[in-house]
Parts: C-alpha cells; sequence; structure tokens
C-alpha cells in the first residue's frame, strides 16, 4: 500500500470522500474523526471510524496522518435501535390512546403526542417532571403509590378511575400501568397507557337505570313474568313468580324448572311445551296451568294470561312464545290475577 493512492486502493467515489476528509484537515490544521463507508475485498460495505490529524514532514509541508476502527456492527446495532424506536413510535402516535414512561424517581421520560396535546404541554417543558409538578398533591401521592405497586410487584395494574371537574362533571379513564425492563430484565421504570370511557361508562349507568326502572314495574305487575333459557333454566323471575313457588326472586334465578317445581308430570309436560315452541319458533297456548312451590305445595289453580309482544292471551290458559339471543329460549308471562277476559285470540 505504501507510495499508493485512495484511488487506487477503492472506488473513485469513496476515494472522493476520504480526500475531501483529508483536505479538511489540512485546511484548518485540526484533528478530526470522521466515518468512512469503505468497501472491501468481498464487495461488503464497512464502516470505519476514522481518527485523522495533521502533522509537519518533511521540508515543512503538512501531512495527514490517521488511525481507523471498523465500526460496523455497532453502526448496524445503532441502526436497528433506531428502527425500532420509530416502529414504536409510530406505533404510539397512531393509537387513539395516551402513552408515557417514567424513571424509577418518578420523572417523566417519554410522552406521546397525544398526551402532550391533552396537558397542553410541549416535550420540552415536561420530560424530566413528576406527578406532583403537575397534578394536585393528593392526585399526585396516589399516581406516585399505583407507580410504586408497579415498580415493586413487577405487575400490571388495570384499574377504571374517575374524576369530577369544577362544574360537577364526571368522565372516566381506563388505566394500564406495566413495567419497564431494560436489556437484562431488570424494572428501571413503568409505562402506563390511558383512555377516556367516559362515554362507554355514561351507557352502561343508563343502561342499569333502565334495567332497574324495568325491574320495579314488572315487581309491582300482579303478574308472574318468567324468562328461562333452552335448558328450562330460569333467567329472570318477577315477585309475583317468586311468590307462586314460594320462593324469593333471587333464589328462583339460575334454577331450572324441576328444582322449583316438584311435580315429575307437570314439569316434564312443561319443558316439552317449551321444547316445542323453541323448533316451531311459534306461540303456544296452554288452556290450564297448576304451579307448585318446591315443596310440591299447590299454589295456584286456574286461568292464567301470558303475552308476546303486543299481543294479550285468552284468559284461560297461558301463552308460551320464544326470543331471539343468540339462541332461542322460552319465555313466559302468566297472570295470576285475571282482571279482563276476551274470547277466542288476543286483540291486536
Amino acid at each position: 500500500m505504501i507510495g499508493k493512492e485512495d484511488y487506487d486502493l477503492m472506488p473513485a467515489e469513496v476515494a472522493d470522500q476520504t480526500r475531501g476528509n483529508d483536505a479538511a484537515v489540512l485546511e484548518s490544521g485540526k484533528a478530526s474523526e470522521v466515518v468512512e463507508l469503505v468497501p472491501g475485498a468481498d464487495g461488503v460495505v464497512r464502516h470505519w471510524l476514522v481518527k485523522k490529524f495533521p502533522f509537519e514532514g518533511e521540508e515543512g509541508r503538512l501531512w495527514t496522518g490517521g488511525m481507523a476502527f471498523e465500526i460496523t456492527s455497532r453502526v448496524e446495532a445503532q441502526q436497528q435501535l433506531k428502527d425500532s424506536e420509530a416502529l414504536y413510535a409510530s406505533l404510539v402516535n397512531s393509537i387513539p390512546m395516551n402513552v408515557f414512561r417514567k424513571d424509577l424517581e418518578g420523572r417523566i421520560t417519554f410522552m406521546s403526542p397525544r398526551y402532550m396535546e391533552e396537558l397542553g404541554e410541549t416535550a420540552g417543558s415536561i420530560l424530566g417532571k413528576t406527578d406532583f409538578d403537575l397534578f394536585p398533591r393528593e392526585l399526585a401521592e396516589k399516581y406516585r403509590n399505583d407507580d410504586r405497586r408497579v415498580v415493586e410487584r413487577e405487575a400490571t395494574i388495570e384499574l377504571v378511575e374517575e374524576f369530577e371537574n369544577a362544574e360537577g362533571d364526571r368522565s372516566f379513564v381506563q388505566t394500564l400501568k406495566t413495567p419497564v425492563r431494560d436489556a437484562d430484565g431488570r424494572v428501571v421504570g413503568m409505562q402506563e397507557i390511558f383512555w377516556d370511557i367516559t362515554e362507554k361508562k355514561m351507557a352502561e349507568e343508563r343502561l342499569a337505570q333502565r334495567e332497574r326502572e324495568l325491574r320495579e314495574i314488572i315487581d309491582v305487575v300482579p303478574h308472574a313474568i318468567f324468562m328461562k333459557d333452552s335448558e328450562g333454566r330460569f333467567l329472570l323471575a318477577n315477585k309475583a313468580t317468586a311468590v307462586a313457588y314460594g320462593m324469593a326472586p333471587e333464589e328462583i334465578v339460575g334454577k331450572l324448572h324441576q328444582d322449583v317445581d316438584r311435580r315429575p308430570e307437570l314439569v316434564e309436560a312443561m319443558l316439552a311445551d317449551d321444547r316445542e315452541v323453541i323448533e316451531t319458533r311459534r306461540l303456544k297456548f296452554v288452556p290450564e296451568e297448576v304451579l307448585y312451590d318446591a315443596t310440591g305445595s299447590r299454589r295456584i289453580s286456574g286461568r292464567i294470561c301470558m303475552c308476546s309482544g303486543r299481543r294479550w292471551a285468552s284468559s284461560n290458559g297461558i301463552w308460551i312464545f320464544a326470543w331471539r339471543n343468540g339462541i332461542s329460549p322460552p319465555s313466559g308471562f302468566s297472570g295470576l290475577l285475571v282482571k279482563k277476559r276476551w274470547r277466542g285470540m288476543p286483540p291486536s
């Protein structure tokens, strides 16, 4: 190699790069450190960390000296890390959730753009701060205690948190906190993902309220209202049904028909009617029905009325109908105290 130039040892475009670096050192008179890409004899391009420096040679001329270290593996590892971080950032920035990380001291080390927008802050004004810098002390202490649980137990915490602003408006947040580990598996902090579920919670509360109202209505109706699945298991029973069987409503729900009515010959007939309704998907009218409690004592004998949708049955028997919800189990609406009587088919 002695006596040869860069152009004798490497492609012209690479030689141009190295000569340009040499010229910069000579012009500045100062040492420099650069990364040069040089293809090997096998054609593979490798990364070299080159430290170049000027020195005075014969007759006072400046020459360029240097030391080179191959860093291909390090550069590749750094690129893989950048790719991984870019993939993580792409995921975090695209999901409709707030994401942030903290170190073991509770300092924020990362925040998603969505969360920064939520707080009305920038990365420069948030990174390095703790919950005590951002929230009221009582709330910050709660957050810090949750973080300690995640770190100390090395466990994931999932919870729903409720908040109320000064105007009394309520909001709900679904939170997921997990430990953050380094390459050796050591816990070095925690990460939290949270998203607003206020609309979902409010819908659930409205649904629960409607169910309570419906329950109050069916419990004041002086007629037995019940629902059973395809196996004859009670899914719902109002107070009138419970009285008929001599049990509490909560004692009936979940039990099979034969567990609350101990007359096998009657139970089998009722279950046969249920099966027929499921198979045909049609209303069935039973002229008369007698109910017995768990001890076998007779509770009701007489005329029972049932309905389906907007249709009421005749007052001298029971109507059974099926509804769809995945499968079509039978259900019934039977009157224990009949106040009106119709003949023939029920009115629409």
